[in-house]
């Protein structure tokens, strides 16, 4: 690779269900090549006025309680 090319990696896991999907994703035919891909993701990211975020695969889903209604209620 020439010297005036910076080369950056990534890794998704086979036994994360989350980086799996990101990965089956990722290599549809539709985006075209994959190293131009994240590119243009990383272009909109650039682009975009939005705070990032921080994502990882330990997603909580927490149903609310009748308790946490009712403290939050005061403040609608």
């Amino acid at each position: 690779m020439s010297k005036d090319r910076n080369i950056g990696q990534v890794s998704f896991s086979k036994k994360n269900k989350f980086e799996a999907m990101l990965w089956e994703h990722a290599k549809k035919d539709e985006h075209g090549d994959f190293s131009n891909y994240v590119k243009r993701l990383i272009h909109g990211d650039m682009e975009s006025k939005i705070i990032p975020v921080t994502v990882t695969s330990d997603i909580v889903i927490k149903k609310e309680s009748d308790d946490d209604a009712d403290a939050a209620s005061g403040f609608f």
